[in-house]
């Protein structure tokens, strides 16, 4: 899968060269300063703060006139990794004697020394005392075929030049990042064509993960690539021992070339907080996006998810058949049970939309944040919540991101419910209402029908008719656990405590069997009763139907919910007490 995105970022440098990469690059935060060697007195440029501020998005520096020179020279003067310094002291972050790189912090901590700068250009006057022998050494000697013999005499003008300037380019200061400076002339493509030279002098030593791997094929040079894989001979069972060679693959010099810039092209979007890359393979495009952001309707390709770390990683991959932004059908949240303040309710046409009622109504805004999150790294408290955020978010992402929703129905159902109850257990009943109405709202989606909304209209009609009438029973089960839930509710509102839990509810759900659903009733009967009055009708009406009523099937929990959290008929006016109140008016 990753190849084939790797093949549309490689029509994209086909047809714009390296500015593809470029454009998207961002260096890291600190100050930029190029130096012309033109004349010999050397000149110092303006600095250039650059730095990527999160809050706005935006990159300080990028409209400064040398930006996108400054780009361009950070590119090919970085480190692959750590790992692989010039100088062996890793105080020095650079690649090659025409940049300098350091952190601010190692000019006043007293790390960056004159010997220290001393074994970096001796290194770069010398590679080969770097790459002393075996396969590197073989690697580096076709690299001097490429970007040829190394000016000494510049080299040693500009180490001299830092020696002399260096400790005192910049005042004081606590900042962390870094300190950058190019030695440049004024004639641009002279400039460019040495740091490519010098830039690949570093490159083609370094690009495998491990020179050791690489064998000969025909002429041609394979080797384990560098990027989001590790060999490591402390860790042996990174690799597959019961083969000749142990890396999981080998690619050629061009391939690995092209692999290391199509990182180097992730790493700035992952640097921008855009961890979610869409390759469309018919419109040859790539989109980056962030968490809260869909493609655009219509792509279609792969999808890869980043993380930026030491280095950029690739987390996730995944197919995208056909994303719709567009809710085919409309999706409609309903008010299946009456809810006091109603939010969110009512037709969502757009799947981001959707996404985030869910995310407010399921996981109290948890959901979107931290679909990648390392669970250990969710500062969530609530146990339940946290649970079936880990268990659903991969699914909930499938859906909203990929537009792939197989089994999302039971998904839904089984989770909805249990945050449904958790919500009851802690005395939220009002989002225990919305929780239960998206649900429903959901699964009627699923079943695309209006079954839910429309028999639960019909229940509660027919409870608030029953409990009117003397000569009636329960047409079904799903009325009688309704029912049973409106009767826990009615003792709720009987309890004379400050506080009301609906935690009452809890031992009705863990009941499993009928009887004991009914010595709890009697139970709450025997307590209340004293508040209870021969001129009560619908209460009487409701508790003598409730008690000799035997439901056929297993207990419905979902309907007993339902029940607590609705309103209740018995404080519901019906027709007949509104006709009442005319007639003795």
């Amino acid at each position: 899968m990753i190849r084939e995105c790797m093949d549309i970022f490689s029509k994209k440098i086909e047809q714009s060269g390296e500015e593809f990469i470029l454009d998207n690059y961002l260096p890291k935060d600190g100050t930029y300063i190029m130096i012309t060697m033109d004349d010999e007195d050397w000149k110092q440029k303006d600095s250039v703060r650059i730095f990527y501020d999160k809050k706005t998005d935006e990159i300080q520096g990028k409209m400064h006139l040398s930006y996108s020179h400054i780009c361009f020279l950070d590119y090919y003067s970085k480190l692959i990794d750590m790992n692989k310094p010039m100088d062996s002291k890793k105080i020095i972050h650079s690649n090659n004697y025409l940049s300098f790189f350091i952190k601010k912090e190692s000019l006043f901590n007293g790390k960056l020394t004159e010997q220290i700068i001393n074994g970096y250009f001796e290194v770069l006057k010398d590679p080969y005392k770097k790459y002393k022998s075996g396969k590197v050494k073989e690697l580096y000697k076709e690299t001097e075929t490429v970007s040829g013999e190394i000016n000494i005499d510049l080299l040693n003008q500009i180490q001299n030049w830092l020696k002399a300037n260096i400790f005192h380019m910049i005042e004081k200061t606590k900042e962390k990042d870094y300190l950058k400076l190019f030695f440049v002339y004024e004639d641009w493509e002279k400039t460019k064509a040495l740091y490519v030279q010098e830039g690949n002098r570093y490159l083609i030593p370094n690009i495998y993960n491990n020179n050791k791997y690489n064998i000969n094929v025909d002429g041609q040079t394979y080797g384990f690539p560098n990027n989001n894989l590790q060999m490591n001979d402390k860790k042996p069972y990174l690799g597959n021992l019961s083969r000749k060679q142990a890396v999981p693959f080998l690619l050629n010099r061009q391939e690995v070339l092209l692999q290391a810039k199509f990182y180097d092209y992730l790493e700035g979007f992952a640097a921008k907080g855009r961890l979610n890359l869409y390759f469309d393979m018919e419109k040859d495009k790539i989109i980056a996006c962030k968490n809260t952001e869909n493609p655009p309707s219509g792509t279609t390709g792969y999808y890869l998810r980043l993380k930026k770390g030491k280095e950029v990683e690739i987390h996730r991959a995944d197919t995208v058949i056909y994303f719709n932004e567009n809710l085919r059908p409309h999706f409609l949240y309903q008010q299946i049970l009456e809810v006091v303040e109603p939010k969110n309710y009512g037709t969502v046409t757009k799947i981001k939309e959707l996404e985030r009622i869910v995310d407010e109504v399921f996981f109290s805004k948890y959901l979107r944040t931290n679909y990648f999150t390392s669970p250990e790294d969710i500062s969530l408290n609530d146990k339940v919540l946290l649970e079936e955020l880990i268990a659903v978010r991969d699914s909930f992402l499938t859906w909203f991101h990929h537009n792939t929703s197989a089994d999302m129905r039971d998904i839904v159902i089984r989770c909805g419910w249990r945050l449904v109850v958790n919500s009851l257990r802690k005395g939220y009943r009002n989002k225990a209402k919305d929780q239960i109405n998206l649900v429903w709202s959901l699964e009627d989606y699923f079943n695309k029908n209006r079954r839910k909304a429309e028999c639960m209209n019909q229940i509660e009609k027919n409870l608030q008719e029953y409990i009117n009438c003397d000569d009636w029973d329960f047409e079904n089960d799903q009325e009688y656990f309704f029912a049973v839930g409106q009767l826990v509710s009615y003792y709720m509102k009987k309890s004379k405590a400050a506080k009301k839990p609906l935690s009452l509810i809890n031992p009705f759900l863990t009941a499993n069997n009928i009887s004991l659903i009914k010595n709890k009733l009697e139970y709450l009967f025997r307590k209340y009763n004293y508040d209870i009055f021969d001129y009560d009708r619908k209460v009487k009406n409701l508790i003598s139907h409730v008690m000799m009523y035997e439901p056929e099937g297993k207990i419905d929990r979902q309907m007993m919910i339902a029940g607590v959290t609705a309103t209740n008929v018995i404080f519901r006016k019906s027709n007949s007490d509104s006709k009442n109140e005319e007639a003795q008016a």
